[in-house]
């Protein structure tokens, strides 16, 4: 039951304090041993993760649209207008491994996502697999 809703806490992000659960889950990994919080620790890993390509990206980010500003100013006529990349703007994904996340996935879900979403899925897929 806890692991659900961890789980449930930790995918909408509305965990009060992110090191708060850590010291619980550090806890319980003491008193009942390591098997008890091990598939815990892994929820905890993909959330950290996550977080840390988000941040990633959000640099790659900044780092593009100065890009794009600085090359904009330096193109004469004569040259051809260059495809610049874009941003992903507004994109904060979660990234779990499915066989741990006390989640139901034994249906496959065909999910159609608007434009301006399907986009970003595109680009965040092609700057993950970097």
């Amino acid at each position: 039951m806890y692991n659900r809703l961890l789980a449930k806490r930790l995918l909408m992000r509305t965990s009060k304090d992110f090191e708060i659960e850590t010291q619980f889950v550090a806890r319980l990994k003491s008193e009942c041993g390591e098997q008890f919080t091990e598939r815990v620790e892994i929820l905890f890993k993909d959330v950290t993760e996550s977080r840390k390509i988000c941040d990633e990206l959000a640099e790659s980010n900044k780092n593009l649209m100065k890009s794009n500003l600085t090359s904009s100013g330096k193109r004469s006529s004569a040259q051809p207008d260059i495809k610049k990349e874009k941003p992903i703007d507004n994109l904060d994904v979660t990234l779990i491994e499915n066989k741990t996340w006390p989640v139901d996935f034994d249906q496959e879900v065909n999910i159609t996502l608007p434009t301006a979403l399907a986009s970003s899925f595109v680009d965040f897929t092609a700057f993950y697999s970097k």
